[in-house]
């Protein structure tokens, strides 16, 4: 059933995340007093990026949030005015120092629409060279892996992020399609 706002309250502001507090209204009247909503004033944007022997590229990274490292392809916020493609090619050049010459969209979505407005666009790209210059702010290693151990990466949560998840498992099976 559809809700529309009555009233809003911002908790929390950065320039990353606004964590709202509303008072939503039923379309039959009922009143629900605290519905929590993340807004993110930035879309996301990653790339599975493809170099020639067909191999993908993977940052190793920590995340404060879950107190663990893992597997994830390059992504991060676009900035403001700046096309999504454009920002998943920054993003790997930011975070690994590899170049991509094009980036084709794999998959749009929210990935948790029912308290998030978050979009992330995953694109696939070709990437021109295979020297990896990482950013150690960002990404603890890189490297590049050939696309059979990607399943039991995923399954095995050494992949554990959504996006990656996700991007990963679109990639694989659109590769699976194009070769049948």
């Amino acid at each position: 059933m559809k809700l529309t706002c009555r009233k809003r309250q911002v908790k929390v502001k950065n320039p990353w995340i606004e964590v709202y507090e509303d008072e939503a209204e039923y379309a039959d009247g009922r009143i629900l007093h605290a519905y929590t909503v993340l807004h993110y004033p930035q879309a996301s944007a990653a790339l599975v990026a493809e170099n020639a022997q067909g191999q993908v590229l993977l940052i190793r990274s920590w995340r404060y949030p879950i107190q663990q490292e893992g597997w994830e392809i390059p992504s991060g916020s676009v900035e403001t005015g700046e096309d999504p493609a454009a920002a998943a090619v920054r993003e790997v050049k930011e975070e690994t120092g590899i170049d991509v010459n094009y980036a084709v969209l794999l998959c749009q979505f929210y990935p948790s629409n029912g308290m998030a407005d978050q979009k992330v666009h995953v694109y696939e790209g070709k990437a021109l060279e295979s020297e990896l210059i990482i950013d150690e702010r960002e990404v603890e290693e890189a490297r590049w892996f050939a696309p059979e151990s990607l399943y039991p990466m995923l399954n095995s949560g050494q992949i554990q992020c959504g996006i990656s998840q996700l991007g990963l498992r679109t990639w694989l099976m659109k590769r699976t399609e194009a070769a049948e």
